[in-house]
C-alpha cells in the first residue's frame, strides 16, 4: 500500500495498534505532543521487524549513481534487536546491526519510553539510521512502537533526512513487530544513557554578540534542504542549531548519527599517529616497506609521515581532487570490498611520480595504507593487530565518546581493516568533547606533539594544497591562512580544520572556538562563520 508523504498524519496510537491505516509521513514537530512527561514501565525486549507490511511510502528525491536498481525498500529492512528500558531510557544492547538487507545496515541509538498523552500505554521512540553498507551515508529517521502490558504494537519506521549528498530519499512504513519480553525488571541496565547536553538555539548568538544575521550555515550559501546541523562551540556552550530534516526538527538531536567521511582522516588517522608516535618518536619514519604489497622500489623512500601528509609522490595527475574523484580511485572505494582488493589498488594503480614529501595529492588511499601500516607496526612491536580497538577506541573511551565513534567500516573479510580515511560515525555530543580535546592539545605541547602540530599550523610546517584559497595541509589537518589585513591583526592567522565529503567542515579557532557543520550540497563555505567567531573573541595574538 502506498501513502502520500509530507502531510499531516493520522493518531500515532490509532496507527500503531492498526485501529486506522497510515496516511501520510509523520510531522516531527508536532510527534513529542503524543508523549507525556512520566516514563513508561521499565521493560527487556527481544524485538524483530517483519515482512509483513501493513503501509508504505517510498520516494526517491535524488539519485546521482543510479543506486535505485542496487536496493531494496519495498519494506524497512529485516533486523533483529535486544532493547533495555531504565527510568524512561531506551538502550540498544547493540547499536550497529547487521541487517539481512543487500545495501543497508541498521543504527539505533538511545530512544525513549514515555506514558501515551491520551491512553495509558507507553510510547517508545528511537533514533534509527539506514546506513550503506560499503559507503559512509547515513539516513536518518525514527522507530515508534507501543507497549500494553506484555503486547507491543506494530512498528512505525521513518526516514526523513540523511547526510549524503548522491542519494536522497523519503520512508516511512508500518510493519507487524516479533517480539519476546525477557524481563520486565531490567537486571543488568546498559551504561548508556541518552546524550543529553547543555545545548543552546545558535539563534541566540545574533542579538547577544551583536553580529550579523545568516552567518553561519543559515547563510544564503547554503540550501536549507542539504543542511543536517550546524553550530559554534566555545567555553562550556554549545550553541546547536538543532538537526534540520524534511518534516521539521528532529526530536532525538543529540541522538542523530553523523558520518564522518573525510574527518575520520584526522580522527582515525592523526590520532592514532600521534599516540603511537609519543611512544616510539621513530614513528613517523617508518617505512611503508613494512606493509608487503606496498614493498616495491616506487615505495622505498616513502614513510607514514608522508602518507599522512599525502606526499608519497604517488598519483595520476595533480590537479586538485583529479586521482580521489578517478575511475581507478572510484573502484577503490566503493567496488573493492577485501582488503586484498583495497591494498592492490592502493599499492599498484597509482604511479609513483615525484620524490616522496615534495608534492600535496590528495587521495584516500594512502590514508587506507597508513591505517594498514599501523597494523603491521603493531603487530611487528607488540602482537596486536587492530589499531582502531586496541588504540584509538582507548583515547575515545578516555574522552567520553559515544558508542558511534567507537565504530568503523571495515573490509568484508577476515581481516576487517578499518578504513582509517572515512568511514566512522560521531554524534553531536561528540562534538562538544572532541572540541574540548583539539584545543587542549593546541595549548599544550608535552604530550601529542604530531598532533599539537596539525593544530598550530604555519608557513615552516604546512604543505600547499590548494594555493587559489591559501588551503594547506599537514599531519592529517587542514588548514586556512586569513590574512592580517582582513582580520584587522599585525599577522596572518592560520585555522586548522577537518573537512568531509559533500559539505562537511569542523573547524577550530584560535580564539578557542569550534565551528561546525555537517550537510551534503557539496558547499565548504565558512568565511562567514570565521568573521562572527572573530567579532566576538578576537583572533589576533
Amino acid at each position: 500500500m502506498s501513502i502520500f508523504l509530507n502531510a499531516h498524519a493520522e493518531n500515532l496510537e490509532n496507527v500503531l495498534w492498526n485501529n486506522s491505516k497510515l496516511k501520510s509521513s509523520f510531522d516531527y514537530d508536532l510527534l513529542l505532543d503524543n508523549f507525556s512527561s512520566k516514563n513508561g514501565d521499565d521493560f527487556h525486549i527481544k524485538i524483530s521487524s517483519s515482512d509483513i507490511v501493513k503501509g508504505i511510502g517510498f520516494s526517491i528525491l535524488s539519485d546521482e549513481y543510479d543506486l535505485k536498481d542496487l536496493i531494496d525498500l519495498s519494506k524497512f529492512p529485516i533486523f533483529d534487536t535486544e532493547l533495555k528500558s531504565v527510568q524512561g531510557s531506551v538502550t540498544p544492547v547493540t547499536n550497529f546491526i547487521e541487517s539481512k538487507n543487500a545495501f543497508f545496515n541498521i543504527y539505533i541509538g538511545t530512544g525513549i519510553n514515555r506514558i501515551s498523552n491520551s491512553s495509558s500505554k507507553s510510547i517508545v521512540m528511537l533514533p534509527i539510521a539506514l546506513t550503506h553498507k560499503n559507503a559512509n551515508c547515513v539516513h536518518n529517521g525514527l522507530m515508534i512502537f507501543s507497549i500494553q502490558e506484555s503486547l507491543i504494537s506494530s512498528l512505525i519506521f521513518q526516514i526523513s533526512s540523511e547526510t549524503c549528498a548522491y542519494f536522497k530519499f523519503n520512508f516511512v512504513s508500518v510493519q507487524d513487530s516479533i517480539y519476546k519480553f525477557i524481563n520486565k525488571k531490567v537486571s543488568n541496565p546498559l551504561k548508556s544513557e541518552i546524550n543529553i547536553e547543555n545545548l543552546s538555539d545558535i539563534s541566540n548568538i545574533y542579538d547577544f554578540y551583536k553580529i550579523p544575521n545568516n552567518s553561519f550555515a543559515d547563510s544564503e550559501y547554503f540550501d536549507k534542504k542539504n543542511l543536517t546541523t550546524y553550530g559554534l562551540i566555545f567555553n562550556d556552550l554549545h550553541y546547536s542549531s538543532g538537526c534540520m530534516t524534511r518534516n521539521g526538527k528532529y526530536p532525538l538531536c543529540n541522538e542523530m548519527l553523523l558520518p564522518s567521511y573525510s574527518l575520520a582522516k584526522s580522527i582515525a588517522g592523526s590520532f592514532t599517529f600521534a599516540i603511537l608516535e609519543d611512544k616510539d618518536k621513530s614513528f613517523g619514519q617508518t617505512p611503508v616497506s613494512i606493509i608487503p604489497e606496498c614493498d616495491s622500489k616506487s615505495w622505498k623512500n616513502v614513510n607514514f609521515n608522508h602518507l599522512s601528509d599525502m606526499t608519497s609522490g604517488h598519483y595520476i595527475r595533480r590537479l586538485n581532487d583529479y586521482d580521489e574523484s578517478s575511475i581507478t580511485h572510484t573502484k577503490f572505494i566503493f567496488d573493492a570490498e577485501t582488503h586484498n582488493e583495497k591494498i592492490e589498488i592502493a599499492c599498484n594503480d597509482f604511479p609513483y611520480k615525484t620524490k616522496p614529501g615534495k608534492r600535496f595529492v590528495y587521495r584516500t588511499s594512502d590514508t587506507y595504507i597508513l591505517g594498514t601500516g599501523f597494523n603491521a607496526y603493531l603487530k611487528s612491536k607488540n602482537g596486536l593487530s587492530d589499531y582502531f580497538n586496541d588504540i584509538l577506541i582507548e583515547l575515545h573511551q578516555d574522552l567520553g565518546l559515544s558508542n558511534a565513534s567507537m565504530h568503523s567500516l571495515r573490509t568484508f573479510d577476515e581481516t576487517a581493516q578499518a578504513y582509517t580515511g572515512w568511514g566512522m560515525y560521531l554524534l553531536q555530543s561528540d562534538l562538544k568533547k572532541i572540541h574540548d580535546f583539539m584545543h587542549s592539545v593546541r595549548i599544550e605541547n608535552d604530550k601529542l606533539s604530531y598532533l599539537h602540530e596539525a593544530l598550530n599550523p604555519n608557513k615552516k610546517n604546512s604543505i600547499p594544497a590548494i594555493k587559489k584559497y591559501d588551503i594547506f595541509y599537514n599531519n592529517g589537518f587542514w588548514s586556512r591562512k586569513i590574512s592580517a589585513s582582513r582580520l584587522g591583526c599585525d599577522e596572518d592567522i592560520w585555522i586548522p580544520f577537518m573537512s568531509g565529503f559533500g559539505g562537511i567542515t569542523f573547524a577550530f579557532f584560535p580564539n578557542g572556538m569550534s565551528y561546525y557543520y555537517f550537510s551534503d550540497g557539496y558547499k565548504y563555505y565558512w568565511d562567514n562563520a570565521l568573521m562572527a567567531s572573530h567579532k566576538i573573541k578576537s583572533f589576533c595574538k
